[in-house]
């Protein structure tokens, strides 16, 4: 008897193909899904960061002082000015509109006092006059300036002599810098306006010059300065030692102001001045960012207080950098972008004002997903 062979028929050839084309297919796309990566790519411009602080320099610094070398030299400076006019009032003047008239104002705190023009000035019976220009307040000095009322009314036509507080200022420096009428006020359209120089634009002029002295003598005391140490052009402070001019009240069209200068240049450790600069601004950026760059060419000085005898100086400093990334910053950590789609990462990074020029890359290209290995996720930060 002959054994018969099972036929196989076509249907069931096409179905064994298919299950096989299937097979094929399903580890074609396992075998893709696991070579699956991702990369993402962006830049970061640094971003600027500053602080501001008080330093000291000494010539034999403590632990918390800095180390400088003072020297000095001698300048003369010389500039014609032409006077602006004050209202002088009339013996008997009439009243209109608000009062107006000059203070003296007098600083007997240990820092010279800037005061921006609208400074208050407050009198005992709470009637307020505002300055009408900048005044820089010298140590135990004082300058005269014009003030006017805030309201109209004769009630602000004061007498010479009347007292007044700064409200602006701390509590503690209101009965250090105070001011005192130096004239009666008068009404705004008092007649004559007599021309006569104030003591106000004669300060003004010579801190004009004073800031020309700092300039002419910044070479000479650059050349003097030591080897290892760096004298920047606002570490420069000014004493007049000789001024040839004419004085408040005199009248004049023009009038010529000569000074004799002493400049006092601090040169500094530009190495200790760096490494206390990153300190104060360590302290101004986030846990997620660390210094890139700290120059103190790009810092700025102000010299508030010097004694030339015992060669120390306080300073107030701007110090300035700029920050990148730490290491342990999030957008530098590959598990925050595991398992997010392309466009919660694209939000992600333009919420970052430092990032920039943004490229996202995935394989296979229908997937809109970060792997959740990350092991296949490229991170690259330029």
């Amino acid at each position: 008897m002959t054994k018969k062979t099972p036929r196989t028929t076509s249907e069931q050839k096409i179905m064994v193909l298919c299950f096989f084309a299937a097979a094929v297919l399903l580890f074609a796309g396992v075998l893709v899904l696991a070579m699956g990566r991702s990369s993402i790519r962006f830049t970061w411009t640094p971003q600027a960061v500053e602080a501001t602080t008080t330093a000291t320099f000494a010539a034999k610094p403590n632990a918390e002082e800095l180390p400088a070398r003072f020297v000095q030299t001698s300048v003369e400076v010389t500039k014609d000015f032409t006077p602006e006019t004050d209202p002088t009032p009339t013996a008997t003047p009439v009243f209109t509109g608000k009062a107006r008239g000059q203070v003296t104002i007098t600083n007997n705190w240990s820092q010279t006092q800037p005061l921006q023009a609208g400074t208050r000035v407050r009198s005992a019976d709470g009637k307020i006059f505002r300055t009408q220009a900048r005044v820089d307040v010298p140590v135990g000095g004082s300058v005269t300036t014009l003030v006017i009322a805030d309201e109209a009314g004769e009630a602000g036509a004061k007498t010479k002599g009347t007292t007044f507080i700064l409200p602006g200022l701390w509590a503690g420096l209101q009965d250090k810098i105070t001011a005192v009428a130096a004239s009666d006020f008068t009404g705004e359209n008092s007649e004559p306006a007599l021309p006569g120089l104030t003591q106000t634009e004669l300060a003004n002029a010579q801190t004009e010059l004073l800031a020309t002295a700092a300039a002419d003598a910044l070479p000479a005391l650059q050349k003097l300065a030591p080897e290892d140490f760096t004298l920047y052009p606002e570490m420069i402070a000014t004493t007049v030692t000789k001024r040839v001019g004419p004085a408040a009240g005199d009248p004049a069209k023009a009038y010529t102001l000569k000074l004799t200068v002493k400049a006092t240049g601090i040169a500094v450790d530009t190495q200790a001045l760096t490494a206390a600069a990153k300190l104060t601004l360590g302290a101004a950026v986030s846990s997620d960012l660390e210094l890139q760059n700290v120059n103190p060419t790009t810092f700025t000085y102000k010299v508030d207080t010097l004694d030339s005898k015992a060669e120390k100086a306080t300073v107030t400093v701007k110090v300035k950098g700029t920050s990148k990334p730490s290491a342990t910053h999030p957008l530098l950590t590959p598990a925050t972008y595991l398992g997010k789609s392309i466009v919660d990462v694209q939000t992600l990074l333009q919420k970052e004002s430092a990032v920039g020029n943004i490229t996202i890359d995935v394989t296979p290209f229908w997937t809109k997903n970060i792997p959740n290995d990350a092991s296949k996720l490229e991170l690259k930060v330029e």
